[in-house]
């Protein structure tokens, strides 16, 4: 071949080689430029992984638990133990150990109340508006898993609205930066409404279990329907000294309802190992690593008053051998109350969210305001402490009931001064 030929050839055969390079790099593209690290949307789709992926960190908020670390528990601790707890004298500090602010005396600080509101309801609303988006529009809409998303909502919006009052809520979400707020008359009648299709939409998914990552009760519809019902029970209740006929619609709702209210032990709303996930229980680090809480006066009268069997499920004894308490508003006192009787705790038991007995107890003061709850105010009473001592796995409720004891005067094992009557 001549060397004129050679010239006209190459141009040919380099063409041709780049058509083919061309031809395989469009054939690959799609391929070649795909992360397979990251998922698809078909992936994501599949088993309503996209649907569900903001609800554990929802259920985590209602109330504070998580997987590690301590950000959850020092928010428990401020919003529960040190105010809650406190007031009533179920437990106590053990010191005067927050000059200037501690809960434990009964001074509110202004700081940790900004606090409470910050962590409620941004941790709330955030992952609820998630869910929301995901599953209300496009293809991948699914009503069963919102609806229980409303619930975990209400579930932690309540505690919000009976600190605060009012608060943003109807308006929440919508995209503006300023948010009005909504009275807490509005926010517990939308509470109502959102708890009726809620509990509506899960009774129809009843006998099916959801698929979806569900930390309370694994995608069983007929439970969330339930525990929905519970929770209109709880909020309806609320209302009854400030609007009777609100309140016996709603109560008298729930408790007709098929779908039914939480009435076994199997059914008490709560995130333990049994949903798949270990979390830490925020009292127990509290009482253990914090080493921060006691047994109060109060629940110390009313459990060794009433020779109460559920008192060594609640607390363990002191170093004396048998229950020490902390009174209330205690002075600075160094260690002296170290000794005390320890709340009983589990690393991971589980973090309660809505007892059985507490159903039946609400129910019990619905039938002395006269609403048809199915039973009277004595046997949903008396249902209730049966229900109470089984959820502790104790015996004894009958003869507790037939007791004719009554709370104990306090004693105070540490400071004699302190004691009741000194």
């Amino acid at each position: 071949m001549n060397k004129n030929n050679i010239g006209k050839v190459l141009p040919i055969l380099t063409a041709g080689l780049l058509t083919l390079g061309s031809a395989s790099c469009t054939r690959d593209f799609q391929e070649i430029n795909t992360n397979q690290l990251q998922p698809t949307d078909e992936i994501l789709n599949r088993d309503n992984i996209r649907n569900s992926v903001y609800l554990p960190d929802l259920q985590f908020n209602v109330v504070f638990t998580a997987l590690e670390g301590t950000n959850a528990v020092n928010d428990y601790q401020i919003l529960n133990n040190l105010t809650a707890d406190s007031w009533v004298g179920y437990m106590a500090p053990t010191n005067d150990k927050w000059d200037g602010k501690n809960l434990g005396q009964f001074y509110f600080d202004v700081g940790w109340n900004n606090m409470g509101f910050n962590c409620i309801i941004p941790r709330i609303l955030n992952p609820w508006m998630q869910t929301r988006d995901i599953t209300m529009s496009g293809e991948t809409k699914n009503e069963e898993i919102f609806s229980i998303a409303q619930i975990c909502k209400i579930m932690g919006m309540q505690k919000a609205t009976d600190m605060f009052g009012a608060i943003p809520y109807s308006e929440a979400g919508n995209g503006s930066f300023t948010v009005p707020y909504d009275s807490q008359e509005a926010v517990y009648k939308s509470f109502l409404k959102e708890l009726t299709e809620a509990v509506d939409v899960l009774y129809r998914a009843s006998g099916r279990k959801l698929v979806v990552k569900d930390y309370v009760y694994n995608g069983d519809a007929a439970k969330w329907a339930r525990l929905g019902n519970s929770l209109m029970l709880r909020v309806a209740m609320r209302t009854r000294f400030v609007d009777p006929e609100l309140a016996k619609k709603y109560v008298e709702q729930a408790c007709a309802h098929p779908a039914g209210v939480i009435s076994s032990v199997d059914d008490q709303a709560q995130i333990d190992q049994n949903s798949g996930v270990q979390t830490l229980n925020s009292l127990h680090v509290i009482a253990e690593s914090y080493d921060d809480t006691r047994m109060g006066a109060s629940i110390y009268c009313y459990l060794t008053g009433y020779r109460d069997p559920r008192l060594d499920k609640y607390f363990k004894p002191s170093s004396y051998g048998d229950y020490v308490a902390v009174p209330p508003a205690l002075p600075n006192t160094g260690d002296a109350y170290k000794v005390a009787s320890k709340p009983l705790t589990k690393q991971f038991g589980p973090t309660v969210w809505m007892r059985a007995s507490e159903v039946a107890f609400l129910r019990a003061e619905g039938a002395l305001a006269g609403f048809a709850v199915g039973g009277s105010a004595k046997e949903l009473y008396e249902e209730g402490v049966k229900l109470s001592f089984a959820e502790q796995g104790v015996e004894g409720a009958d003869s507790y009931l037939r007791s004719t004891a009554q709370p104990a005067v306090f004693s105070d094992h540490i400071r004699s001064e302190y004691s009741a009557g000194a």
